[in-house]
């Protein structure tokens, strides 16, 4: 591939990530603070286990890695992505989500509740893998190491 088709697939890859990450931060941040958008009788969510003050702050690095992504910061965005994938990957080990519980509250928001069916951890696996991918489109010095092999690097 081209520079230029590596440089587009890896921006379109960098701005569906910011997305992603937007829209899970606003779907984790607006119910605790705009508590009059809940409607009752919405049904428990994994997330809401936990105290507000760690949902606010889960969400808003959610929406720093979006910014950074959106932003053109796309290696601290991808980092970020990955390393928040990592923690909350330990966290749904530690704490696993109930059968038929939902484990958050994005889906509401995009219409996305078919993802909800797929096992966070699965998931935050297909994710990791687009965020690695993601750094190797947008960090030349990775491609560059991956295009050598082991003899070329004694």
């Amino acid at each position: 591939m081209t520079k230029l088709r590596l440089s587009i697939v890896g921006t379109s890859l960098a701005v569906i990530l910011a997305l992603f990450w937007a829209i899970v931060g606003l779907g984790k941040i607006a119910p605790v603070v705009f508590p009059d958008l809940q409607t009752k009788g919405v049904e428990a969510v994994w997330i809401g286990q936990f105290p507000n003050a760690l949902v606010v702050a889960a969400s808003s690095t959610e929406l720093l890695v979006s910014l950074c992504l959106f932003a053109g910061l796309r290696r601290i965005g991808l980092i970020g992505g990955l390393m928040l994938l990592a923690v909350f990957s330990g966290v749904l080990v530690v704490f696993p989500v109930p059968e038929g519980q939902s484990c958050g509250r994005a889906g509401s928001i995009v219409g996305a509740s078919g993802a909800e069916s797929i096992d966070p951890i699965i998931r935050n696996g297909f994710l990791s893998s687009l965020h690695i991918l993601g750094l190797v489109l947008v960090w030349p010095d990775i491609r560059k190491h991956l295009g050598t092999s082991c003899a070329d690097q004694t």
